[in-house]
């Protein structure tokens, strides 16, 4: 999961990093750029977020399944193998 964050984070650097080279180079004056660097920081935030909230709920569906998948062959596993070899 650290890798996978790390990624996540990186990647939405990257795209916050281009846009404030594009809105650098529009040739705009000071006040639109602090206002633009603004809405670019806010809406990295929001992204960067959004993908780390995704991710943890992903993790936490994978752990739940094998969670339980763990639980049925630690509980039943030996009746299976019994059918099986029998």
């Amino acid at each position: 999961m650290v890798f996978h964050e790390k990624l996540i984070s990186r990647r939405a650097n990257w795209i916050r990093n281009k846009e404030l080279r594009q809105l650098k180079a529009r040739g705009l004056d000071d006040a639109e750029i602090v206002l633009g660097i603004d809405k670019v920081n806010a809406d990295h935030d929001q992204r960067l977020h959004l993908a780390i909230q995704d991710l943890r709920l992903s993790v936490g569906v994978l752990e739940m399944s094998l969670l339980i998948s763990g639980t049925l062959v630690w509980g039943f596993g030996d009746l299976i193998a019994h059918g099986i070899f029998q």
